[in-house]
């Protein structure tokens, strides 16, 4: 059993209607704005400062909310704390963010006086203060806020300004989940999935609070309901098709764990129908994100020899082990009796021997001293120098290295097969370049 999470506090993940709007609500909202509704600014103001169906732009977050607070919206006004509080497209200036989010409290706004409370728990522009913090969260929570509400439950359970009461607490967080809170939802899901807080085990009951957070976008919520569905789990039966479901809602929300887990289920045709061209687009979106997994998975599957090479040294300038591995056995195939493919294998394997974990140390290990009485002394320098000079550079950097290290010695060494009419395997398939 994994052990019992802290509770993160929730501070201002106002609006969640925006975390569902369609470019043409985007558009509607934009309508509104254009004719002075200060709502509409403030969640315009959400939209872009969170990047949701829009591209995150602070500057125009900071607009709509600037905007709107002039129209004499308290929202533009915690819009414009939370970007101080945060330092999103402004210097980071917590008393900043302290007296405007008074000023919105003190027009009775639940946002605000939310945000005034989580200042006051967290220590964020002000000395910590427990009590105030709960005054205030009182405050938005008598105004049906579930945030506050949430709060309020990590309060009593830490025992923070009141005296420990997990009774108490969980009554607050099921007021939370009950006025929509979906991180009071997704801790509740956690709490009968493992049947924490003398709850009973209930994998259904689990199910049921991570749905009503995942159908508001909430990320954890959604990968939980993977997971739930992937196995027996209690009196909850597995259904890989709802799996999916939720897999495919983890995806598209960028999660590159779940875009990679799709990749290699339309790769293998396991649970999904067989598809080479969405596995690559699943691994492709990982990859575009910087994840190394996706990279080098890409740079494995793409038939394209020197797109396929260009992923795998992205993947490696990471240090990815699954990476420099690949680009390993893949030089090691290089022309026979050409000591220069050699060189290059030898390199990453060196770099591949320098990995932290002790699995992927032993592979880099067995493949540089395989290659020992292959080399010359002089290759096996002039590897070990490469190495240094890889170890050395910059991850941003490294690609370039990469390819300069590829153009030098491989090309180099392939000359020896032209007449042959040979081809020679490289990263991600054949070439006769």
């Amino acid at each position: 059993m994994p052990r019992l999470p802290v509770l993160l506090i929730v501070c201002c993940l106002f609006l969640p209607v925006v975390a569902f709007a369609q470019p043409s609500e985007i558009q509607a909202l934009q309508q509104k704005a254009d004719q002075g509704d200060p709502e509409a600014m403030y969640e315009l103001g959400q939209a872009y400062r969170k990047g949701k169906w829009v591209p995150k732009d602070f500057a125009k977050a900071y607009d709509f909310y600037s905007r709107s607070a002039l129209k004499g919206s308290a929202g533009g006004l915690v819009g414009l704390g939370v970007m101080y509080q945060s330092g999103q497209g402004v210097k980071q200036d917590y008393p900043k963010a302290l007296d405007i989010y008074s000023k919105a409290a003190k027009q009775g706004d639940a946002r605000g006086q939310h945000a005034l409370g989580y200042s006051y728990h967290s220590g964020k522009g002000v000395t910590k203060d427990y009590r105030t913090a709960m005054e205030w969260y009182r405050k938005a929570a008598a105004q049906g806020y579930a945030l506050s509400m949430n709060n309020i439950g990590v309060l009593y359970q830490q025992g923070q300004g009141v005296e420990e009461n997990n009774y108490t607490a969980m009554e607050w967080f099921h007021k939370a989940a009950d006025h929509g809170g979906a991180k009071a939802q997704s801790y509740l899901g956690y709490i009968y999935k493992y049947g924490k807080k003398g709850a009973s085990m209930d994998g259904i009951k689990a199910a049921e609070y991570y749905q009503k957070a995942a159908e508001q976008g909430h990320l954890k919520s959604i990968t939980e309901l993977v997971s739930l569905y992937s196995s027996d789990w209690n009196n909850l039966k597995k259904d890989m098709k709802k799996a999916v479901y939720w897999l495919k809602k983890a995806a598209e929300q960028g999660d590159v764990d779940s875009q990679n887990s799709l990749g290699y289920k339309y790769d293998r045709g396991e649970d999904v129908p067989k598809s080479k061209k969405r596995s690559l687009m699943w691994y492709r979106k990982a990859a575009e994100q910087g994840d190394a997994h996706g990279q080098r998975s890409l740079g494995v599957n793409l038939k394209d020899a020197e797109e396929a090479r260009e992923w795998l040294f992205k993947s490696a300038a990471q240090n990815y082990g699954l990476a420099l591995g690949r680009l390993s056995t893949t030089y090691y195939g290089g022309p026979e009796g050409s000591s220069k493919s050699h060189v290059l294998s030898y390199m990453w394997a060196s770099i591949h021997a320098t990995s932290d974990d002790s699995f992927e140390k032993e592979q880099g290990v067995y493949w540089r001293d395989m290659l020992v009485d292959r080399m010359t002394p002089e290759d096996i320098e002039l590897a070990q120098d490469m190495t240094l000079e890889w170890i050395e550079t910059d991850e941003q950097e490294r690609v370039v290295l990469a390819k300069k290290y590829h153009a030098r010695l491989w090309k180099h060494s392939y000359k020896s097969r032209v007449s042959k009419k040979e081809t020679v395997p490289v990263s991600g398939g054949t070439t006769s370049e």
